[in-house]
């Protein structure tokens, strides 16, 4: 009796340990094969890593130099992820605090790329075409090679269905 789901196949081949912001050419075309969608990603992320971190320089200050004039302080990073495509990419996110209220500063590059509209309209266009959330992971591009992704679970893509059609749903009732 074959298998109703399909079976995802375990790469045996080399996994790059590295995090992506220290990714060099090399590693980066061992890391994707030749998949072009991959290479913008891990360029992309380190991108983003990059910018991040100019924002917290111009906060801070250079790294390991004391600055009297500094508005804010490194506090070490926090794990998040950041939409991409149809999923979220899993990166490392530094953490600057406010010297005057002790409070976390937002990283303005960090919150441009947060909004999650583009998976909910990802989401909407799917199942409004008949993909189902069983094989929602299935239809979208993969990017498990570059970095660590996730959203893609049959209760996520629904909840994110919900509310893509609550908010198309509140826009034709208010015309």
């Amino acid at each position: 009796m074959p298998a109703y789901h399909k079976k995802t196949k375990q790469s045996t081949e080399k996994k790059i340990s590295l995090p992506i912001e220290q990714l060099t050419l090399p590693d980066l075309r061992e890391a994707v094969k030749g998949r072009f969608a991959s290479f913008c990603t891990a360029v992309g992320i380190q991108a983003l890593m990059t910018l991040m971190e100019q924002d917290v320089e111009s906060m801070a200050g250079p790294k390991g130099k004391h600055n009297p004039k500094r508005t804010a302080y490194r506090h070490g990073t926090q794990s998040t992820s950041i939409p991409m495509g149809n999923q979220r990419i899993a990166i490392e996110r530094p953490r600057v605090r406010s010297i005057e209220t002790d409070q976390e500063s937002p990283i303005e590059s960090y919150e441009a790329f947060t909004n999650d509209d583009q998976l909910l309209e990802a989401a909407l266009n799917r199942m409004l075409y008949g993909m189902s959330t069983r094989d929602y992971e299935h239809g979208i591009d993969d990017y498990n090679d570059v970095a660590k992704t996730s959203g893609t679970s049959k209760s996520t893509v629904s909840q994110r269905f919900i509310k893509a059609s609550a908010k198309e749903a509140k826009k034709v009732l208010g015309r």
